[in-house]
């Protein structure tokens, strides 16, 4: 398990995930657990190309009084280590939430469907 605070520079973030993904290159890759967000979909794109090899997208775990960034990533860690083995092999996670993952097509498809008929 890796736990590091990521700057939000580019070079820096691509010094991180090059370093990552080299460290997993002989596992098979690593994997990677994320709340849903707003850009959740960009960031499980660019997780692949930095060698993840499963990218979990969770619902955001239960509301506690004393929220902070640093809690939230501490649990999701601990759902992520108690449920890799699953994940990895294609199991149902247990204690989590998973978030369909549209696949390419599927918004194109959406947005044909939406139309009225000609």
């Amino acid at each position: 398990m890796l736990r590091r605070h990521v700057s939000t520079r580019w070079a820096e973030v691509a010094r991180f995930f090059g370093a990552l993904q080299e460290r997993a290159r002989p596992e098979g890759g690593y994997l990677a657990i994320l709340e849903v967000c707003g850009f959740h979909d960009w960031l499980v794109k660019r997780l692949a190309q930095w060698g993840c090899s499963r990218a979990c997208v969770v619902t955001a775990p239960p509301r506690v009084r004393n929220k902070t960034d640093r809690r939230d990533a501490a649990k999701l860690s601990e759902l992520l280590w108690i449920n890799r083995h699953r994940i990895a092999a294609g199991a149902r996670p247990v204690e989590i939430h998973l978030v369909y993952q549209p696949t390419e097509p599927d918004p194109t498809r959406r947005q044909a469907c939406s139309r009225g008929r000609p």
